[in-house]
């Protein structure tokens, strides 16, 4: 999100933009913005600023010229005018922000309690989606969203909606968003590019529970 005199990513060379901090899904989303749009970091200022509320503080203070917000914030810059400058889906960028992961070898010994741990996972999945004013008040909880205002409302459910819509009943592992990582990494360490990304992930949970179990979760 930028402020609205920005009219295009073009028009971000040399100015301010914030993240939460280094090294954070914010700060990669960020430099996979800029080469998507052929840029390079030195063409902008990139500022650890904090949380996302930070960010829009600072941004509606004149302290940067723009930022990579997470939900509701971007909703609620929006509705301030701040502009939308990039946007990871319509750009096509692929990335993993939130992962489930472990040592082959504790999956070797552990199958069984991995398993159930998978039909758990899946099953909140389910949960959330099926049950939208139980999950609104877990999120409104978790986003510390106190207010009651119907403004406040409106944001938490459009940051229900903008999940419900991007889980996926079944959680395949995404491999163009594991790609995105390894090439990351390749660029440090090249060796790590020769890596079929297929060998960083394991399906083999979700395919033994994507049958009954999962359709009986969502009655088809």
């Amino acid at each position: 999100m930028a402020r609205p005199e920005i009219k295009n990513y073009q028009e971000l060379k040399g100015r301010r933009i914030s993240i939460t901090q280094y090294g954070s899904a914010q700060h990669l989303v960020l430099l996979l913005m800029l080469k998507k749009w052929n840029m390079r970091t030195d063409h902008v200022q990139i500022l650890q600023v904090g949380s996302s509320p930070a960010m829009l503080a600072s941004l509606d203070k004149g302290g940067i010229d723009a930022a990579v917000l997470t939900l509701p914030t971007f909703f609620v810059a929006e509705d301030r005018g701040y502009r939308i400058v990039g946007d990871p889906i319509t750009m096509d960028i692929f990335y993993l922000q939130n992962t489930l992961e472990s040592t082959r070898n504790f999956l070797r010994k552990n199958r069984d309690g991995s398993l159930r741990f998978m039909r758990g996972y899946i099953e909140g999945i389910a949960y959330f989606k099926k049950n939208k004013s139980e999950s609104l008040h877990v999120m409104r909880k978790k986003l510390r969203i106190r207010s009651e205002q119907e403004r406040d409302n409106r944001y938490l459910e459009q940051s229900y909606n903008l999940l419900a819509n991007a889980y996926n009943d079944i959680p395949f592992p995404a491999l163009k968003s594991v790609q995105t990582i390894i090439d990351k990494i390749a660029e440090d360490e090249p060796k790590v590019k020769e890596r079929d990304v297929k060998s960083f992930v394991d399906d083999s949970f979700v395919k033994e529970l994507d049958s009954g179990f999962t359709k009986a979760l969502y009655g088809r």
